[in-house]
Formats: C-alpha cells, structure tokens, sequence
C-alpha cells in the first residue's frame, strides 16, 4: 500500500497527464493493475499496460470503464515503470 503523499503526487501527475480515447478496445490481460482507496473509504481499480521501453507510450484503464483507455505520454512511462517498481517492492 503507498502511503507516501510524494509518490501519491506522482501517481496523480502521471493520470493527469494521460490521453482519453473513447471507444470500445480490445486489450489483452492488465500487466498491473493498483487499487486506489480514497479518503472516503471508495475504492477503484485502475488496470495498466505499461511498456518496457520508457521511451513509448502506455496505457491505462479504469475497470469500471473499460470502454475508455487513457495512454501515458512516452515521456511518463519511465515514472510509471519506478512507481510501479516501487509499489511491488
């Protein structure tokens, strides 16, 4: 569970910086995926496909809206990978 409000900011600073694409997608299985819990105790689940090079894009889902997916800018994918190194830590 990250706690720490530096890599909650991160985290924020990488959804805020994604690109929505409408649309129902086919996607294969999540690589990651996190379960947020807010401050009133409402939780959701965000599904990621992160790319191994942290030059390229990424993308992201909110599994109670798979008919939308959000990419990462190639240049966050690279905070994405150590956030989310640090998370499996």
């Amino acid at each position: 569970m990250i706690t720490d409000q530096d890599t909650l900011n991160e985290f924020q600073n990488v959804f805020d910086r994604t690109n929505k694409m409408n649309g129902i997608v086919s996607m294969i299985e999540p690589i990651h995926s996190l379960i947020i819990t807010y401050t009133n105790d409402t939780s959701e689940e965000v599904l990621l496909w992160i790319n191994d090079d942290p030059n390229e894009k990424s993308s992201l889902m909110n599994n109670s809206d798979t008919h939308t997916l959000y990419t990462v800018p190639k240049e966050m994918t690279g905070i994405l990978i150590e956030l989310v190194l640090l998370e499996l830590e």
